[in-house]
């Protein structure tokens, strides 16, 4: 099963290298776009963002420790 997922790999890997550096840009940036959820900033101050990053980053370490 490995040897195919090698194949498969080089296959890809061929294949990335025949598309052009805008392809491959705009490839990453959609793929970046579905991981990465866009940030709102719409009427929020400078101290609402570091309210937020606060209480999101209390949380991430909250659920880190209890893990």
């Amino acid at each position: 099963m490995a040897s195919g997922s090698a194949f498969s790999n080089v296959l890809k890997a061929k294949e990335d290298l025949q598309k052009s550096p805008e392809q491959l840009e705009q490839e990453k940036r959609s793929i970046l776009a579905q991981r990465v959820p866009q940030l709102q900033l719409d009427g929020k101050t400078k101290e609402d963002l570091i309210e937020k990053v606060r209480f999101d980053f209390a949380n991430i370490s909250f659920n880190v420790e209890i893990f």
